[in-house]
């Protein structure tokens, strides 16, 4: 029996700039610099890759989360004109993923999907996604970002998000405010 993965997300990179992230655990704006760094560091390729998101093993979601997801979506939409295939959805991260209206520009596959077992994929074929330490600044500036993209998303989650996101704003004001 294999170690368990100590980083919660984890990275495949397949022929035809295929990316497959695995999501292991909870997604929460502490796993979204990880899931961010994966993406920064392979969306400028060429061919443009194609992301298939794992989350057989994720358990549930933050707006964070699911904000950085769309940014992914979002670029993917704008580059190739396909969906980022998102499989292996529980029932209830399905329900938060269709609320904040990823479904327009995800391919949500729900549990049990066989897109990834296909791939023949094993253990060794997975990198640990370690990204950036992120300073409270940083941290911040990140959670502003994916809860705008859930608002280009669906202009809906403008009304679900307008406290958060005026509660983060002053947040940054505040940490620009400090002295060095």
């Amino acid at each position: 029996m294999s170690p368990e993965p100590t980083e919660p997300i984890q990275y495949a990179h397949l022929p035809d700039n295929i990316i497959v992230i695995r999501v292991l655990g909870k997604g929460t704006h502490l796993q979204s610099p990880s899931l961010r760094y994966v993406f920064d560091q392979t969306r400028d390729a060429a061919p443009p890759p194609r992301y298939i998101i794992d989350l057989d093993r994720c358990t549930t979601m933050d707006s964070t989360f699911m904000g950085t997801l769309a940014s992914i979506g979002l670029h993917q939409v704008e580059r190739t004109g396909s969906r980022v295939i998102v499989t292996n959805i529980q029932e209830h991260v399905l329900r938060l993923l269709n609320t904040l209206g990823l479904k327009y520009i995800l391919d949500l596959r729900a549990n049990h999907d066989q897109t990834v077992n296909r791939l023949g994929l094993g253990e060794e074929a997975f990198t640990p996604a370690a990204g950036p330490r992120l300073d409270k600044l940083d941290r911040i500036v990140l959670m502003i970002e994916a809860h705008e993209r859930l608002i280009d998303v669906d202009s809906q989650n403008e009304v679900k998000f307008q406290g958060v996101l005026r509660t983060l704003r002053q947040s940054l004001d505040e940490e620009q405010q400090r002295p060095s």
